[in-house]
């Protein structure tokens, strides 16, 4: 979509938990300027978020590593 539109900088907004693991997936296909932007969320849900994006951080490092 970036490359149809001529975009050369996207600015993402995402969970702040999930901007590191979402960095990783959209540099695999997106090789502009990036800014990920983490968007507050609520601190209860911490301890489950941690385990969750864990697990799907070792998925996208081992198992879903293409564009």
């Amino acid at each position: 979509l970036a490359r149809e539109r001529g975009l050369s900088k996207l600015d993402v907004v995402t969970s702040q938990f999930h901007v590191f693991r979402a960095g990783i997936v959209i540099r695999r296909c997106y090789h502009g300027d990036l800014q990920m932007v983490g968007a507050p969320q609520e601190t209860w849900k911490l301890p489950w978020q941690a385990l969750n994006e864990t697990a799907k951080l070792a998925y996208q490092l081992v198992v879903a590593r293409a564009c």
